[in-house]
């Protein structure tokens, strides 16, 4: 009962207590598509502040979800610890190849290791593959062919060689690839 009594007098005092601070860690941090202050306007919105809000008033689901809302996080994964600091762990979106549509009305984009489209950032520009290439669309065969791409922007990106020699790939109407 001694056990069980502490556990629970535990739980009742770690709920009226204040968060006493923040610490947001990057799983990928070579990327910076998302940074610190990115996050922290997310917390902000969300109304939760170091040494003001109480872990009462925490709605850990809630935060991860408005944190995997921003458009270059893949995962948002939030604790607190023994001494109510909040722990967040953020892991970026990786993308592998940028897709240069030709035309002038469409932006760019990048693929990521699955062939899944991501939203171009102003913010961070990572040294990648470029393809230049018409408009490639959702239905079945586009998405082989995406796939076919980012697996060859895998391998070129993965030898030295090649990686140094290519600087685009170009991909006509027929869905011809030029190496350049």
């Amino acid at each position: 009962p001694a056990i069980i009594f502490a556990f629970v007098f535990a739980d009742v005092t770690s709920r009226h207590e204040v968060c006493k601070g923040i610490q947001i860690s990057f799983l990928n941090n070579q990327l910076s598509f998302v940074t610190k202050q990115n996050i922290n306007e997310i917390l902000e919105a969300n109304g939760v502040t170091a040494n003001k809000t109480r872990l009462s008033n925490l709605h850990i689901n809630q935060l991860e979800k408005a944190i995997e809302e921003n458009k270059w996080v893949k995962n948002a994964d939030i604790f607190v610890s023994a001494d109510n600091r909040i722990h967040i762990r953020i892991a970026q979106k990786i993308p592998v190849v940028r897709i240069q549509p030709e035309n002038d009305f469409e932006e760019p984009y990048y693929l990521d290791e699955f062939g899944n489209s991501i939203l171009y950032s102003t913010q961070y520009i990572p040294d990648l593959p470029v393809v230049t290439s018409p408009t490639i669309g959702y239905n079945s065969a586009d998405l082989d062919f995406k796939s076919d791409i980012v697996k060859l922007a895998k391998y070129l990106t993965a030898d030295t060689f090649w990686s140094a020699a290519i600087t685009q790939i170009a991909v006509d109407e027929n869905k011809s690839i030029s190496l350049i």
